[in-house]
């Protein structure tokens, strides 16, 4: 009989699963968001997990032993970020999904300095040497967050939900708004990927993740793996020690 483990990653806006077995094959994935949620079991009835672990930056949509009362439930916390050293003296404060990622990222390319930027709500980006020593990391508004911010503190600028960005110079409010929002993130990820945190002629490996990764990696000058699941990575490489 199949064990099967289900991952999930409870974000602030949305909540993404995935069901896979002790090879990573996976079964089921998706994307829920409160509007999507109905509130029944989203998985096959044959798919009930042995294990279950939970990486939440959000309000939860729903209490796993609602539908699987038998599977053991596991909340990621610090606790589990073993084998990095941390910049934070309080490791307490660091978003748990930055630690899941990372970990993820450590598990995916061990032994190589990491810069890993993550494209979700915020844009966080994060320094990881070759000998697992975490060198500290920015957060900032994320694509959605800079646009919202636009409308919410102006009077005149539009409101603007799920339309992309570009590089190109607008002709119009919405393409500058959607231009300057875009343009600013990539900026920003050149300037941290091309800082010599790890040494000037260190080798180092970029990551890039979260939602918006794949609009903005065809931007970047920088040679950049996109890496959208690290999460999963992360949650998946502690799975034994449960």
């Amino acid at each position: 009989m199949n064990r099967y483990i289900l991952l999930i990653d409870q974000g602030n806006s949305r909540l993404k699963f995935r069901l896979i077995d002790e090879n990573a094959e996976i079964f089921a994935e998706g994307k829920l968001s409160a509007e999507d949620f109905t509130g029944k079991n989203f998985l096959h009835p044959d798919f009930i997990p042995d294990k279950i672990l939970i990486c939440c930056s959000g309000s939860m949509l729903f209490q796993p032993t609602d539908f699987w009362p038998d599977s053991q439930v596991h909340y990621f916390s610090c606790k589990d970020a073993g084998g990095i050293a941390w910049a934070y003296p309080d490791v307490r404060q660091l978003g748990q999904d930055r630690m899941a990622a990372m970990l993820g990222a450590k598990a995916l390319f061990p032994g190589e300095n990491l810069v890993i930027a993550d494209a979700g709500s915020c844009l966080t980006v994060d320094f990881l040497s070759a000998g697992g020593r975490h060198l500290g990391g920015f957060i900032s508004p994320g694509y959605q967050m800079r646009l919202r911010a636009m409308h919410e503190f102006t009077r005149a600028l539009p409101e603007i939900i799920g339309e992309k960005g570009g590089i190109n110079p607008g002709s119009n409010t919405r393409e500058c708004m959607k231009a300057g929002a875009f343009s600013g993130m990539l900026a920003e990820i050149s300037e941290h990927f091309s800082a010599p945190v790890f040494g000037k002629d260190a080798a180092v490996r970029y990551l890039l993740s979260g939602g918006d990764a794949e609009d903005l990696a065809h931007h970047l000058k920088e040679s950049t793996f996109v890496a959208p699941d690290l999460v999963f990575a992360g949650l998946f490489s502690i799975r034994h020690a449960i």
